[in-house]
């Protein structure tokens, strides 16, 4: 489980788990996954659409990728803020009137 003594000795690496404390839909965990683990910066061509998931979560995640590059900036090779410009799309919803 997130959090555990357990899962931080296996796994090591905190810059999600720190990332998403802020947002808590499953859109941000996956967008703060693939940004944590240098997956859009080994691709860089790659683009991710969030396709009506609103976009409440983007204010609290760009908290948190800011808090984490703040306190560990030597794991990533890149501001999370530019990976995410780069390559995350979003389209909160479409209402009709």
């Amino acid at each position: 489980m997130w959090g555990t003594a357990e899962h931080q000795q296996l796994h090591g690496d905190e810059r999600v788990q720190m990332a998403r404390d802020g947002a808590s839909r499953k859109i941000a965990d996956m967008i703060s996954s693939l940004i944590c683990h240098g997956t859009l910066t080994r691709f860089p061509k790659l683009r991710i659409a969030s396709i009506e998931n609103g976009s409440s979560w983007i204010h609290p995640l760009f908290d948190g990728l800011e808090d984490v590059h703040r306190k560990m900036p030597q794991n990533f090779d890149e501001h999370p803020h530019d990976v995410f410009s780069r390559n995350i799309w979003v389209s909160p919803f479409w209402r009709a009137r």
